[in-house]
């Protein structure tokens, strides 16, 4: 079984703050990954589906190395 990001892990890889993670959660779940709950108050990420968002949401510059891979 593959360990789920937390909020703070999270953060890490979009290189946002985690209560700018936590307000675009409850404010605006479009900028975010698909969360995965794993309770009434628990929630993660698979680490699979970050990278896949984050390719499908790429901005100007260089491609992730991740993402011309799967190419």
């Amino acid at each position: 079984m593959e360990q789920l990001l937390t909020i703070t892990m999270l953060a890490t890889v979009l290189n946002r703050a985690p209560a700018t993670v936590r307000n675009d959660l409850s404010r605006a779940p479009h900028r975010l990954p698909p969360p995965v709950r794993i309770g009434s108050r628990v929630i993660g990420w698979r680490p699979q589906a970050v990278e896949e968002w984050l390719c499908a949401h790429e901005q100007r510059g260089r491609p992730r190395k991740a993402c011309s891979a799967q190419n």
